[in-house]
């Protein structure tokens, strides 16, 4: 699961478009043994070929390489040649007039190996009473991640979800992994609830083996992400109810006529 923060301060020119971060340059963010760093110039990842690369942006301004978390702090954003309230110069982070990350790595100060990051999660499932964790291997490949509230809809559904919110697209594999055995069952039609900014401070184990993922985010320019896995403490998935799936209260009229119950 990516990480769904927006690392431009500046307006994006969307109407709907809200973003929680401009007030928190130099707070926590994240877990504090997690940093985003974006790098324009990077053009390979244990060699695969990065997308997103490139060494001047689009207003002639020389790509810089940027810490943006570094130990879970919001240190910087991605600028263009438009003034903020905290920059009022270019990083060389600007794509259609306005500061967008190109490709992105999430890293782990503390790198751990598969068997530890299991390791403290079956420690977790424990504490928390459960007899399993759950793993998840793949999401949808649209990384849509659908934000709630919106600026269209601040003043119409306020209590409905937590502030700043999003809903990751759903998770394709799943497996329920077993604590007493270590057997996987497969776990089919999962969705991830709602979400909050703190989910990713919530993360207790990073681990060893970063991988580059194709990303496409909201104004479908393809960039790249660097993130190995990791383990979030506590994160809610619940079962997708198919439309219609409540049985109906009376019988069809054929089967009536047929008289079958």
């Amino acid at each position: 699961m990516a990480p769904n923060f927006s690392f431009a301060e500046e307006y994006m020119g969307s109407e709907d478009f809200v973003n929680p971060l401009k007030t928190r340059l130099g707070r926590k963010i994240m877990s504090k043994q997690l940093s985003v760093v974006d790098d324009p110039h990077a053009v390979d990842a244990n060699g695969n070929p990065l997308m997103g690369t490139y060494e001047i942006d689009d207003q002639g301004m020389p790509a810089q390489r940027i810490n943006l978390v570094q130990n879970g702090l919001l240190k910087a954003f991605c600028q263009s040649r438009i003034p903020t309230r905290h920059f009022n110069h270019s990083n060389g982070h600007s794509m259609d007039g306005h500061g967008v990350y190109s490709i992105l790595t999430l890293s782990g100060s503390q790198s751990a190996s598969t068997e530890q990051v299991l390791a403290t999660a079956k420690e977790i499932a424990k504490d928390a009473g459960l007899d399993y964790v759950l793993l998840i291997l793949r999401i949808e490949q649209n990384y849509l991640m659908r934000e709630y509230p919106s600026a269209a809809y601040l003043d119409k559904r306020p209590y409905d979800t937590p502030s700043h919110s999003v809903q990751p697209t759903n998770p394709l594999i799943v497996y329920k992994l077993y604590l007493s055995d270590g057997h996987r069952e497969l776990v089919r039609g999962l969705q991830f609830a709602y979400g909050s900014l703190r989910t990713f401070r919530d993360v207790q184990a990073v681990g060893n083996d970063p991988k580059p993922y194709i990303v496409e985010p909201r104004d479908y320019v393809t960039r790249t992400l660097i993130t190995p896995s990791y383990l979030i403490g506590e994160l809610e998935l619940t079962p997708i109810v198919p439309e219609h799936s409540t049985p109906p209260m009376l019988l069809s009229p054929l089967q009536a006529q047929s008289g079958k119950k």
